[in-house]
């Protein structure tokens, strides 16, 4: 069992491809998506490959890396020390009325997270989430994605218009700010989800999680004719970019004979090299897709 863990907050920074969902209608390459709810995910195997890739092309230190995420050739020999769990999603983004764009989350959603916090045995508090009325969307007093319509507010996602209930929600933006670096070029984005976070019911949001991702039509021109090639037009499937996704990284001993590196050691050796990094994961990656900001949760539990 892993003895140290601590949550990995990513945040897309451009869009982003991880194959693997069923193509559906016009979308020929659909991003992986969970079987039972169909909220986009990572899955480990790619979150892990892509964070063994940013080590070796970032560190000299293959004997470590090694230690880390196991032998590349020989893999009987020992298993890797490092673990990551799916990378599964904590903020969708969505074109909003007012506000340019607003942030959506729900209760399952945030729920998971709770439970992932405990798993990465975090020290702070838990989300107490607010009661979520039937047929509205939960907003702060200062959300500047409402619109005011008589004496009440509503907010317009893509052609829908909710209802909303205002709620304190200080304690759940607080603990995602925490999702950004704390240098200056995020400030605008940490300041941002104090005003633009709407929590809506698990339905909404799968709705929106499955129909307001970005898709884009791709194709091979052929040099000679100046023409599409034929074949070569395919429409493919986007995370969009400012989704927060976040994975529970954790840590055992080095199982490599004679290693005598503890998981601390070898969580300290990740935490130093990844946090607050950017790195590529999924495809595209000629064409500028796939690029994360990488947060640990962990030292922040007292930071506002």
């Amino acid at each position: 069992m892993y003895t140290k863990s601590d949550i990995i907050f990513m945040y897309a920074e451009t869009g982003v491809h991880v194959g693997g969902g069923d193509s559906v209608g016009a979308i020929d390459l659909a991003i992986a998506r969970e079987k039972y709810t169909d909220f986009p995910f990572i899955p480990s195997s790619g979150v892990k490959g892509a964070i063994r890739s940013f080590f070796d092309n970032s560190t000299k230190d293959k004997e470590n890396i090694e230690v880390i995420f196991g032998p590349e050739i020989n893999g009987s020999e020992h298993a890797g020390a490092a673990i990551f769990t799916d990378a599964r999603i904590l903020l969708f983004p969505v074109r909003s009325l007012k506000g340019v764009f607003t942030w959506i989350t729900c209760p399952l959603v945030i729920e998971r997270f709770n439970r992932d916090l405990r798993i990465a045995n975090y020290s702070g508090e838990s989300i107490k989430l607010p009661e979520l009325n039937t047929g509205k969307v939960l907003v702060s007093s200062n959300n500047k994605n409402t619109l005011k319509d008589g004496s009440d507010k509503k907010v317009v996602l893509e052609e829908y218009t909710f209802d909303t209930t205002e709620s304190d929600l200080k304690g759940i933006t607080d603990l995602f700010e925490k999702a950004f670096p704390d240098s200056e070029e995020y400030k605008y984005w940490r300041d941002k989800i104090e005003t633009n976070l709407i929590i809506m019911s698990d339905d909404d949001f799968r709705d929106f999680a499955k129909s307001s991702t970005e898709v884009q039509a791709r194709i091979k021109i052929n040099s000679e004719t100046k023409t599409v090639d034929t074949g070569a037009l395919f429409y493919q499937e986007n995370l969009p970019a400012d989704t927060l996704m976040y994975t529970v990284a954790a840590s055992h001993r080095s199982f490599k004979k004679g290693d005598t590196q503890t998981a601390n050691d070898i969580f300290d050796i990740l935490k130093t090299n990844l946090d607050t990094k950017s790195l590529q994961l999924g495809g595209n990656e000629s064409i500028g897709k796939g690029i994360f900001n990488l947060n640990f949760l962990s030292g922040k539990e007292t930071e506002k």
